[in-house]
């Protein structure tokens, strides 16, 4: 059946879309985005998530790879003065230099490149939300919602990061193999850590979780002596 065949080519490429329109509404009314700012949807699909959008915002970019899928946004959405559909890979999209929020249902094979141009790139979003692998959210949102992490540590003095909405497999079709999550991630009006120490703090980090485990004085041996690691662990205690 060509439809079976489609859903399985999808699977395999991590696309797995929402069943419910009712949901996808509650989805979007859980994030905060500017009523202003223009959307960048990733992976638009089949539009369930772009018809919501497209009530809130007063414009949206549908950004969609597969040709099949482009085609029937645009018979979809091709009256509607608010939503465009560009037929495109994401990673390869031009975005807004500034004032844009990004949405989108990720496939999951392509998470941490998505996210690492949204928050690392040129153009950077004021608010993206997006729906992923429940294991890659809980990484990236860290402390109250799951242990801290590299990834965690590395995002937070630059953005706010929260869990909105945990989403079982059977709200999705096909349906993937592990649970998924809604990850709001708001940009920080004021930094933590200034743009001009971004690096050193990332080296830092990542020296933190070094080779070692969880040793952490054993993993920052290589950039403090241990005077000052003891020092940094009584002032820290």
């Amino acid at each position: 059946m060509p439809g079976a065949k489609r859903d399985d080519a999808r699977s395999r490429r991590s696309q797995h879309f929402l069943r419910r329109t009712a949901l996808a509404a509650e989805l979007i009314a859980g994030l905060e985005l500017a009523r202003d700012d223009p959307i960048v949807e990733i992976g638009a699909g089949k539009g369930i998530l772009t018809e919501a959008l497209a009530r809130r915002s007063r414009s949206v970019l549908a950004v969609e790879i597969d040709p099949w899928l482009c085609a029937r946004l645009r018979e979809r959405f091709g009256t509607n003065p608010r939503v465009v559909v560009r037929e495109e890979d994401f990673l390869e999209t031009r975005l807004p230099e500034r004032g844009f929020s990004v949405v989108g249902n990720l496939p999951f094979h392509r998470t941490s490149g998505i996210l690492r141009r949204l928050t690392e790139g040129p153009c950077v979003p004021n608010d993206i939300g997006v729906i992923v692998q429940d294991g890659a959210a809980l990484r990236r949102a860290g402390w109250p919602f799951a242990p801290e992490s590299l990834q965690s540590l590395l995002l937070k003095p630059w953005w706010h990061v929260e869990v909105v909405r945990r989403l079982g497999r059977g709200e999705f079709t096909p349906p993937p193999s592990v649970d998924c999550a809604l990850l709001s991630m708001a940009r920080r009006e004021r930094p933590l850590v200034p743009m001009t120490r971004a690096d050193a703090f990332k080296d830092f980090v990542s020296a933190g979780f070094g080779r070692e485990g969880n040793d952490l004085a054993r993993n920052l041996r290589p950039l403090f002596s241990r005077n000052q690691i003891e020092r940094l662990g009584r002032e820290l205690h």
